[in-house]
Formats: C-alpha cells, structure tokens, sequence
C-alpha cells in the first residue's frame, strides 16, 4: 500500500480527500456528457441532412434580421431564410465564415449577420449576393479590426 506520510493520521486524511476528488471530477464529467444539447443543437441535428427543397418549405422566409436582432431569444433553433451581400469571407478548408448584410432592394444593409457554412463546392466571395438558409443559433460576439466588441445574429447556414 502506497503511504503519503509517516503519520497515520495525517496519511488517511490525504488518502480520503484524494478519493473524494476523483469521485467529484467522475460526477462533474457524467453531469458534463449528460447535458441536453441546446434549442439551437436540436436544430441542426434535426435539419442537417434535409434537401433544399424539403428545408424552404419548412423555413420562415425572408425573415427581417433586425427583428432577430431585437428579440433573439424567440428565434433560437428556428429555422429561417434571409437574402443578403456578403462582405467578408474567412476560410478554414471547406468551412466559411462569413459576414452577411442582410436585406435586399430597400432594406439592404440594415443587419450584418454572421453565417457559418460548410461549402461543398463553389466558394463564396466578397461582394456576392446571396440567399442563406439555415438555423438562427443566437447573437455571435466578435472583435472588429479596430479592436471593438461587436454583437450580431449568427446563422448556420446548410445552403446559400
């Protein structure tokens, strides 16, 4: 048996916190793996692998951005579609971010909207205009260029 010090005592002592900090970190991990995923999760998991075709007709079309903007929490894990112009495009591999100005015609500009989307072929460009559809997931926090905290609608996108 491994001792930790020469008195008794002082020795159980140690044993039994350590025992009791492997119990709490395996109950703290359980609690971790069980958490239910979130409205958003459900969402994706549920329209992930949908055709096009079967996702508008389930979508809320042309949906004004700024009202999201407004009221985000009753729009988490929706479904929704939005035309816009993007405006900045970063690329890992097959997966984009990019910055949407949603609206078109009168109401261009009025929200930007951060899209996330997994290209299977042509690659989106600054400039482009486009149709997104996808799942709201909730407003994205990120940093602008010149340093400042910015909060937008973010999207995952399964088409544009």
């Amino acid at each position: 048996m491994v001792k930790l010090f020469d008195d008794e005592a002082k020795d159980k002592k140690w044993k039994d916190r350590i025992i009791l900090g492997f119990f709490i970190l395996v109950a703290i991990g359980f609690w971790l793996f069980t958490l239910p995923p979130s409205p958003a999760q459900e969402s994706i998991n549920k329209y992930q692998g949908m055709s096009k075709s079967e996702l508008q007709s389930q979508a809320d079309f042309m949906f004004d951005m700024t009202y999201i903007a407004r009221n985000p929490d009753s729009r988490i894990g929706d479904l929704i579609s939005f035309n816009g112009k993007v405006l900045q495009v970063q690329q890992n591999g097959n997966d984009y971010v990019l910055r949407v100005s949603a609206g078109s015609g009168i109401g261009e500009g009025k929200q930007d909207v951060w899209v996330e989307y997994k290209s299977p072929g042509e690659r989106p460009l600054e400039g482009d205009y486009t149709s997104v559809l996808g799942v709201f997931t909730g407003m994205k926090t990120y940093t602008t260029v010149l340093g400042a905290a910015k909060t937008i609608p973010a999207v995952k996108a399964f088409y544009i």
